[in-house]
């Protein structure tokens, strides 16, 4: 039991959210933080929730030859959706 007055100091941050951004941060995964509305439509699309310089990065890391069409691939999930 916690004592009377006492903040229980345990939750799903401290015990799920937090080591797991640890863990995937020490695996080598980028952590971005809050992302706010004001960003959306520059830095992610609210939509799908994809970050778009990410996405539009490792699209062309993954498939150098097709690196030009990112932009179309975006589009064509947006289609989808």
């Amino acid at each position: 039991m916690a004592a009377s007055g006492k903040k229980n100091m345990f939750n799903e941050a401290t015990r799920v959210q937090m080591p797991a951004m640890v863990h995937l941060t020490r695996l080598g995964y980028t952590y971005f933080g809050k992302i706010t509305e004001d960003m959306a439509g520059t830095v992610y699309d609210p939509d799908t929730n994809i970050l778009i310089n990410v996405f539009k990065e490792q699209f062309a890391r993954l498939n150098p030859t097709h690196a030009g069409e990112a932009e179309q691939t975006l589009k064509t999930i947006y289609a989808i959706l």
